[in-house]
C-alpha cells in the first residue's frame, strides 16, 4: 500500500510539472483573474458627481445638525417646478411658487426668529410649464400689477392657456381678472423701473426648437394699454433674460443667454424710441444653463455653464471669468450668507445644496435626506439684516408634494438631518385668479 502512495504522488508531481511547462510555453492560458467590481453607470452621478465631503455628511451620523424646519406649499407639477422672488410692496418679498394648478403667491415673515407663510394668491392656469413672472407699475397708477407667463412643454405647437397675463393691482390689495398680453410661450419676464413714468416690461419668447423658430425679445408701452414692440430674435433655446441700467439715461442694458448656440448676447435699448443697438455675440459659451435668480450684489452679474459659475464684466468688451470653477451646480442665487460683506453662490447639487465664495475650490456642502429632491433655492430678508437660505424641495410627503425647507446660515455641520414641519398661516387661499 505504501509503495502504491508513493507511485501516485510521483505520478502527481510529474503531472504537474507537465502542466507548468504547458503553461509557460503558451499551449493552456493561465487562469484569468477574477474580473474587478465595476460601479454601473449613473446619470445623477455624470452630471453632477456627488463629492466626498457629501459621502462623509451621509456617513457620519454621530453628529446632528439642528433641525430643519419646512413648511408644505402645494401639490407638485409633473413637471417644471420652480419659484420667483418678487417685490410686492415697498420693500416686501414674496414667493410664487409653480405648483400643479398653476401658481401660487406666498408672503414670508420672520416671527420668534422663525420663518411664517401665509398663501396670498392663487392663480390657476391650464399650461404646463412655467414662464417667467415680474412684478411693476406698467400701467403707471402707483398701484403694483403682476405679469406672469405660463408655457407649452417642449415640442408643442399650440396650448391653451399658454401666454403672458397681465393682472392690475387695485388700491385696495388684490388684483384684478387678468389681460392676456399675448397668446403665446415666454422663457423670462423683467421689469424696469423709469422714476416717474409706468414701469417697462419685457418679455423673452420661447420661440420653438422643433421648428427652428428662434426666441424674440418684446417689450410693453403704456399707449395707453400695453402695446407690444419687437425688437430682436435672440436665437435657439432661449436660457435667461437680464436688464440694467444703460450707460445713458432713458436706455437699458439688455442681456440674453441661449443654448442653441451657446452665447451671451448684449443689446442697449432706448425706452422712448425702442431703437435695439444689439452688438455681436459677447462670447461663445458652450452648455450655457441660465443667469443666478438674482442678478445685482451690487454690479455683479453671474451665470453658469457645464462646469463652472463665471462672472460677466461689465464694460465696451465685457468677458467672461470664472466666479467658481468646477462647479457642478444647479439653480443658485447671489447672496452674502456668511455676513463677510462678499458675494457668495448658494446653490443646489447632487444630493443637497451648496454654498461657494469666489475663487475658492472647496464648497461648504449640506447633504439632506435622500428622500428630498431641491429643485430651485433662493434667499429670503432675515432679522437685522440676515439673509435666510431656503430651498424648494419635493419628496415630503411624497414626491408629488412641493414644500419649502429653511435652512441655517453656513458654516453647515456634518451629520444626519432632522425636519421639523410647519404649517402655513391663517388666511390660506387669499386672492384666487384664472390666466384664461
Amino acid at each position: 500500500m505504501g509503495a502504491f502512495l508513493r507511485r501516485l504522488l510521483a505520478g502527481l508531481g510529474v503531472l504537474g510539472a507537465l502542466v507548468l511547462v504547458l503553461v509557460l510555453a503558451g499551449v493552456i492560458p493561465p487562469a484569468e483573474p477574477e474580473p474587478a467590481r465595476v460601479e454601473p453607470f449613473s446619470v445623477e452621478r455624470a452630471i453632477a458627481p456627488s463629492s466626498k465631503l457629501l459621502e462623509e455628511e451621509r456617513e457620519a451620523g454621530a453628529a446632528t445638525t439642528a433641525p430643519l424646519r419646512f413648511l408644505p406649499l402645494c401639490e407638485a407639477p409633473a413637471a417644471g417646478a420652480r419659484w420667483y422672488k418678487l417685490i410686492l410692496t415697498g420693500q416686501q418679498s414674496a414667493l410664487l411658487v409653480f405648483c400643479k394648478q398653476g401658481y401660487e403667491l406666498f408672503a414670508g415673515t420672520e416671527r420668534a426668529g422663525a420663518l411664517a407663510l401665509t398663501r396670498v394668491g392663487r392663480f390657476k392656469a391650464r399650461a404646463d410649464l412655467p414662464g417667467g413672472a415680474t412684478a411693476g407699475d406698467f400701467d403707471g397708477d402707483g398701484q403694483r400689477d403682476l405679469v406672469l407667463g405660463v408655457a407649452a412643454r417642449p415640442g408643442v405647437v399650440h396650448r391653451s392657456g399658454a401666454g403672458v397675463y397681465w393682472l392690475r393691482g387695485r388700491a385696495q390689495g388684490g388684483y384684478e381678472p387678468a389681460r392676456i398680453l399675448a397668446e403665446i410661450s415666454s422663457a423670462a419676464l423683467a421689469s424696469h423701473a423709469r422714476p416717474g413714468q409706468a414701469d417697462q416690461l419685457f418679455v423673452l419668447t420661447a420661440g420653438d426648437v422643433a421648428a427652428q423658430r428662434p426666441a424674440e425679445l418684446w417689450t410693453f408701452a403704456r399707449e395707453p394699454s400695453l402695446v407690444r414692440k419687437q425688437l430682436m430674435s435672440v436665437g435657439l433655446d432661449p436660457r435667461g433674460l437680464v436688464l440694467r441700467a444703460g450707460a445713458e439715461a432713458g436706455q437699458a442694458e439688455v442681456l440674453l443667454l441661449s443654448a442653441q448656440p451657446g452665447r451671451l448676447t448684449r443689446a442697449s435699448v432706448d425706452l422712448s424710441s425702442f431703437k435695439v443697438s444689439a452688438e455681436p455675440t459677447l462670447v461663445s459659451l458652450p452648455g450655457a444653463q441660465a443667469f443666478a435668480h438674482e442678478p445685482s450684489f451690487g454690479e455683479l452679474l453671474l451665470l453658469r455653464d457645464a462646469t463652472s459659475v463665471k462672472r460677466v464684466e461689465r464694460g465696451a468688451t465685457p468677458a467672461l471669468h470664472d466666479f467658481v470653477r468646477e462647479a457642478h451646480v444647479g439653480p443658485f442665487v447671489v447672496s452674502d450668507l456668511d455676513g463677510d460683506l462678499k458675494p457668495d453662490v448658494f446653490a443646489a447639487a447632487a444630493g443637497g445644496v451648496v454654498y461657494l465664495r469666489e475663487g475658492e475650490r472647496s464648497a461648504q456642502e449640506l447633504a439632506l435626506p435622500g428622500e428630498l429632491k431641491v429643485l430651485d433655492v433662493e434667499t429670503l430678508d432675515g432679522s437685522e439684516g440676515r439673509h435666510v437660505p431656503v430651498a424648494l424641495i419635493s419628496g415630503r410627503p411624497d414626491a408629488n408634494a412641493l414644500g419649502l425647507l429653511v435652512l441655517p446660515g453656513p458654516p453647515w455641520k456634518a451629520g444626519a438631518v432632522g425636519l421639523e414641519v410647519g404649517e402655513l398661516e391663517s388666511g390660506e387661499g387669499g386672492v384666487e385668479v384664472g390666466l384664461e
